[in-house]
């Protein structure tokens, strides 16, 4: 089933900026709390709290889903949600004080539900045969991204600082939104035509 999935080039794509998903966005993520404590001397309750607030903006967007998804459609709303998210991440970068990071975390967590459940939905869709494999690759490729982002982020915050991890973060997840967004608005063209 595995040499299946890879043998199609829509999955490998689909497969490979889930990883990229993974490393660009909770790198940058994972820190948030560390730069708040560091930078701005905020308690840890106040820091965890803030970053709480990633998990919110997936429930704006959960409530929202539906009216989001009719008016952007899936190409649409992935780069949406990879502008939302780099918009949070400037707004870490460019506002004085903590108190600019409760809006920033709120909106990187809409950001990420946007672009994130727009590729899920494809993982869903990539193989009646290898249904399995291509979830299981999905998530593998997430989380080894997630795992390789974290550990190359807190290497470059104590190298170059927190604001550089932000913004290489938020350039990398309006990137693959762009990338995404466009390959998803070819490959439905080309099944609607095909139809």
């Amino acid at each position: 089933q595995t040499a299946l999935l890879f043998s199609d080039r829509w999955a490998a794509t689909v497969l490979l900026a889930a990883s990229l998903e993974g490393m660009f966005l909770f790198g940058a993520v994972a820190l948030i709390a560390s730069y708040l404590q560091r930078v701005f001397a905020v308690s840890p309750s106040i820091a965890g709290t803030v970053t709480a607030l990633f998990g919110l903006g997936g429930l704006v967007y959960a409530v929202n889903a539906r009216r989001l998804l009719g008016r952007l459609r899936s190409a649409g709303l992935a780069r949406a949600g990879g502008g939302c998210f780099a918009a949070a991440m400037l707004l870490l970068i460019a506002l004085p004080g903590w108190q600019p990071a409760l809006l920033a975390t709120l909106m990187a967590g809409l950001g990420y539900y946007m672009l994130h459940n727009t590729l899920q939905n494809q993982a869903t869709q990539l193989s009646t045969e290898a249904r399995g494999a291509a979830l299981a690759w999905f998530a593998s490729g997430l989380w080894l991204g997630q795992g390789i982002g974290v550990s190359l982020a807190a290497i470059a915050a104590e190298r170059f600082g927190f604001h550089a991890v932000f913004a290489v973060s938020g350039l990398g997840l309006v990137v693959i939104g762009l990338a995404f967004g466009r390959a998803v608005a070819r490959r439905e063209a080309g099944v609607s035509s095909s139809m």
